[in-house]
């Protein structure tokens, strides 16, 4: 039963509308897309509690390169699968591009 105006949904969400001075698109959608933010539940994406990298957020996480894996994983194609793949590339043409080189 709550009013689910822009500005209810901000005041709600305690987003800054002091920018706000007349109904814009711009503003508007930029007020609105931080919202939506606040409804998808995305301020804190880790649990970090003050270790590193604590209050940088999204932007900056998601900067950080992944660990490579130690060894690669195994293929979880068959015989039987690789065989079918290969008798459905046979059927795209002269040159598909499963069978360029790689560089």
């Amino acid at each position: 039963g709550a009013p689910a105006t822009l500005d209810a949904l901000c005041k709600r969400y305690g987003i800054d509308t002091s920018e706000r001075t007349k109904h814009g698109a711009i503003v508007d959608s930029l007020l609105l897309a931080q919202v939506y933010v606040e409804l998808l539940g995305e301020r804190q994406t880790t649990l970090g509690f003050g270790g590193p990298g604590a209050g940088q957020g999204r932007a900056a996480a998601r900067m950080q390169k992944a660990k490579p894996r130690p060894k690669a994983l195994g293929s979880r194609l068959t015989a039987e699968d690789e065989a079918r793949h290969a008798e459905f590339v046979k059927t795209l043409g002269a040159a598909p591009v499963w069978l360029r080189a790689k560089n």
